[in-house]
C-alpha cells in the first residue's frame, strides 16, 4: 500500500509542517550570564516575512525564574549579537547595525538603577567583528575592517586626490592569491585591527600593518593583550599557521608567543595571568587535522613550551553538528574556572556536542553535567564559576535557555522558545542507528520516518548529505529533514567518513578520495536504511545535499540510477575549475585533492562528476547562489549545460544576491523559495 502525504489527518491531530513555517521558528542564539549568577541574557531572533530580513533583540530572565519570566530587554529594528556584560555587573554591552544595516557597532546600555536606552561607543565607516571587555569595567578591545594598501598602510582618505594614472575607480587590481572570501566578497585589500575604547568612545589604534589581528582577550591584571595574527609569516595566504601575540593595552609594539607551528585560535588568559590557553595543532597545513586545547606559560620568566592538554582526546575543539535553524550563535571560546586549575570547552562527539572540563595538568577530559538536550550550542559561567547559563538545542527544539546552579546540577529550563509553535504541528523525532560502511567501518546515520506514518504503508525516502566534508549530522533540529518528513516521505542522514565526531582517522579518510570511499559509506547507508525500515519504498528514492553534499550527489547520479530524482545545492562537478575560482579553492581543497590540477589531473578528472555527466538518467533540480564564493554558480551552470546538451531532465535555479549560507542565513524569501523548489521537485518525481 503506497501512502500519500495527507493520509490519516483529522480535526484535532497537529497539522503537517509546511515552508512557510520557517516563518514561525525563533532562535536562541548567544547566552551570557552576569556576575552575579543571577540574570541570564540572550539573542531572540525571529524572521520578518514582510520586511525579507532578520529581526533580533535581547532578552532577560532571572536565573531563578522560570519558563514564561523571560522579558524583552532591547527594541530595534535591526539585529543585535554578542551580548556580553561588564565585569563589575554594570553595564551589558552588544553589537548592533541599528545605525546603518549591515554595519555593527559597539553599544552599552545600563543594567540596573533607572535603565535608560543602549547608547553607541563606536561609530566608524566600517562596523565591529568582536569585542571584550576590559577587567576593570572601563573599556573595550575590539576589532575592525579597514581599507589598506599594497603596504598594509591604511588607505587614504577618499576626500584625497585621486591617483592621476587612473581614470575610474571601479577596476579592480588584484595582486594576492587570498583575494575573497565567502560571504565577504573581496578582501585583497582589506584587513582587521585591534583597537581600544571608554565607554564614552575615546579610541586608541594598536596594531597596522598587512596582516588580520583577530579574537583579543585581556589580561587579568588589564595591561595587556592576546590577539592571533599572521603577521611575520612569510606567505601567509599559503599557510592555515598563526601565532599568538601580546601587546600592552595602551599600545606599542606587539610581542609573539612561542607556540608550535599550526593553526590556533580563541586565546584565553587565565585568572592568575600565568597561562593563555587556546585552541589549536602543531600541524599545519593538515586538512581534517584534530584541534586541541593548548596552554603556554606567560609573564617574566615563565619560558617553556606551549602543552597539548587534551593529547588523545580525538575530537575536534568546538560545536561542529550542523543545523538550518540558528542564529545569533558567536561561536564560545573555551573557559578558564576561577582557580586557573581547570578549562572549560566544547567538543561534538558522534552526533552530540557536550560541555567538558580538562584540569591544566592534562589527562581524559570529562563531560560536564546531565544535559537534557545533547547539543551545548552556547554557554556563559558567572564570576564565581558555579552558576552556568546554556543554550541547549536537541532533535526536535532548535534551542532553548538553561540554567545550572553547579557542576553537578542537572540544568533547568527558562525558555520555550518554540513550545506553542510546536504543540500546533507534527514533528518527527529522528531515529539514531549505526551500520558497516566500506571497509567494515562503523558509520553513524539518522532516520526520519514520514509523518503520520502507519505500518504497513510505503514511503519514498530521501538521503541528506552535509557539507564540509569535515562537519556533521547529529541529534540536532534541522528544519528541512522535517519539512520533508511532513511531505509523507522518510529522511535518511548519514555521517560518511570526512565527517568530525568519530576521530582524526575518520575524519581525514576521506581526503585524496572524494566519491570513493566516502560515496560507498552512503550507499551502504541506503543499504541499511532499506533493511531496516520496510515501509522504504525502494522504487522511490530521492538525494540531496549541499556544498560536499552537493558535489556528492552530483557523484551519486553518476554512478547509479536508484534514485528516482536529485537535487544538488551550491554543487561541485569540475573539479579542475574549482581548484582556481573557489575561496579556498588553491588552499583547503588543494589539501584535500592531494596537491593541485597539474600534479594529480588523473584524480581531478577521474572524481570530477562532469566526466561522467553522460551517465545521468536521474532528473536533477539544480540550486546555486549567484554570489557563492565557495561553489562558485560556474559549477552549477557546468552541469546544467552539460546536461541540457545530452537532452537529460534537469533544472537550474538561481538565486541572485545570495552566497554559500543561503540555507541558514539567506534572505527569508529566498529561503522559503528554496524549500519550496525542493519540495516541489521531489513531489513531481516521488
Amino acid at each position: 500500500m503506497v501512502a500519500t502525504p495527507l493520509e490519516n489527518a483529522t480535526e484535532n491531530a497537529p497539522r503537517r509542517l509546511r515552508p512557510d513555517d520557517i516563518f514561525n521558528l525563533s532562535f536562541i542564539g548567544d547566552v551570557t550570564i552576569s556576575p552575579d549568577g543571577r540574570t541570564v541574557c540572550y539573542v531572540y531572533t525571529r524572521m520578518d516575512r514582510a520586511a525579507n530580513e532578520y529581526r533580533s533583540d535581547l532578552w532577560i530572565v532571572p536565573a531563578g525564574g522560570a519558563v514564561g519570566n523571560a522579558v524583552r530587554f532591547t527594541r530595534d529594528p535591526r539585529t543585535v549579537a554578542q551580548p556580553r556584560y561588564s565585569p563589575d555587573g554594570r553595564w551589558l554591552a552588544f553589537l548592533s547595525d541599528r545605525a546603518e544595516k549591515g554595519k555593527k557597532q559597539l553599544y552599552v546600555i545600563p543594567t540596573g538603577g533607572a535603565g535608560g536606552e543602549a547608547r553607541a561607543v563606536t561609530a566608524d565607516e566600517t562596523g565591529v567583528g568582536e569585542f571584550v571587555w576590559s577587567p576593570d569595567s572601563t573599556r573595550f578591545a575590539f576589532t575592525r575592517g579597514e581599507k589598506v594598501t599594497a603596504a598594509g598602510d591604511p588607505a587614504p582618505k577618499p576626500a584625497l586626490p585621486p591617483d592621476t594614472e587612473r581614470v575610474t575607480d571601479d577596476v579592480l587590481t588584484i595582486t594576492r592569491i587570498r583575494n575573497k572570501a565567502d560571504g565577504r566578497g573581496f578582501i585583497h585589500d582589506r584587513r582587521s585591527h585591534l583597537w581600544t575604547t571608554t565607554l564614552d568612545g575615546i579610541e586608541t589604534r594598536l596594531t597596522q600593518g598587512d596582516a588580520d589581528c583577530s579574537s583579543p582577550a585581556w589580561s587579568p591584571d588589564g595591561t595587556q593583550l592576546v590577539f592571533v595574527s599572521k603577521r611575520g609569516q612569510a606567505e601567509p595566504d599559503f599557510t592555515n599557521a598563526n601565532d599568538l601575540w601580546t601587546i600592552s593595552a595602551d599600545g606599542g609594539e606587539p610581542c609573539i608567543v612561542p607556540t608550535p607551528d599550526g593553526p590556533l585560535d580563541v586565546p584565553a588568559w587565565s585568572p592568575d595571568g600565568a597561562h593563555i590557553a587556546y585552541v589549536g595543532s602543531d600541524r599545519p597545513n593538515v586538512a581534517g587535522a584534530v584541534s586541541d586545547l593548548w596552554i603556554v606559560a606567560v609573564g617574566e620568566g615563565a619560558g617553556g613550551a606551549a602543552r597539548n592538554i587534551t593529547a588523545g582526546f580525538n575530537r575536534n575543539i568546538g560545536l561542529d553538528v550542523g543545523s538550518d535553524s540558528r542564529a545569533g550563535l558567536s561561536g564560545t571560546r573555551p573557559v578558564w574556572t576561577p582557580d586557573s586549575a581547570a578549562l572549560v570547552f566544547l567538543a561534538s562527539t558522534e552526533g552530540e556536542t557536550p560541555l567538558w572540563r580538562v584540569a591544566v595538568a592534562g589527562g581524559t577530559p570529562e563531560r560536564i553535567g546531565q544535559m537534557p538536550l545533547p547539543q551545548v550550542q552556547s554557554f556563559a559561567f558567572g564570576a564565581d564559576g558555579n552558576a552556568c547559563a546554556f543554550n541547549l538545542g536537541g532533535p526536535t527544539n532548535p534551542g532553548d535557555v538553561y540554567i545550572a546552579a553547579g557542576n553537578s546540577a542537572a540544568p533547568r529550563r527558562l525558555t520555550d522558545a518554540n513550545g506553542a509553535f510546536f504543540v500546533t504541528v507534527e514533528i518527527v523525532t529522528p531515529e539514531p542507528f549505526a551500520f558497516r560502511g566500506a571497509e567494515g567501518w562503523n558509520v553513524g546515520a539518522w532516520l526520519l520516518k514520514p509523518a503520520g506514518y502507519r505500518d504497513g504503508a510505503q514511503y519514498p525516502l530521501v538521503l541528506e548529505i552535509h557539507g564540509g566534508p569535515h562537519t556533521a549530522y547529529g541529534n540536532m533540529f534541522m528544519f528541512e529533514f522535517q519539512l520533508l518528513a511532513a511531505q509523507g516521505w522518510g529522511v535518511l542522514a548519514v555521517n560518511p567518513r570526512g565527517s568530525t565526531g568519530y576521530g582524526e582517522r575518520f575524519t581525514m579518510a576521506s581526503n585524496d578520495d572524494w566519491g570513493g570511499n566516502d560515496y560507498r559509506d552512503l550507499m551502504a547507508g541506503v543499504d541499511a536504511a532499506l533493511e531496516r525500515a520496510p515501509w522504504v519504498d525502494e522504487a522511490r528514492l530521492g538525494v540531496t545535499g549541499g556544498s560536499y553534499g552537493g558535489y556528492m550527489t552530483n557523484w551519486i547520479v553518476t554512478q547509479t540510477g536508484r534514485f528516482r530524482a536529485a537535487v544538488t545545492q551550491r554543487s561541485i562537478c569540475n573539479m579542475v575549475s574549482k581548484w582556481g575560482v573557489s575561496d579556498i579553492g588553491y588552499f583547503g581543497n588543494d589539501l584535500q585533492w592531494g596537491g593541485p590540477p597539474w600534479e594529480n589531473m588523473a584524480f581531478y578528472l577521474d572524481r570530477s562528476p562532469l566526466t561522467h555527466v553522460q551517465k545521468v538518467t536521474t532528473p536533477l533540480l539544480i540550486l546555486h547562489s549567484e554570489r557563492d564564493l565557495r561553489c562558485p554558480i560556474e559549477q552549477g551552470e557546468q552541469f546544467f549545460t552539460a546536461l541540457k546538451y545530452l537532452r537529460r531532465e534537469v533544472e537550474f535555479v538561481r538565486f541572485p544576491d545570495e552566497g554559500h549560507e543561503l540555507s541558514r542565513s539567506g534572505q527569508p524569501l529566498h529561503r522559503l523559495e528554496r524549500l519550496n523548489r525542493i519540495v516541489g521537485w521531489f513531489a513531481g518525481h516521488l
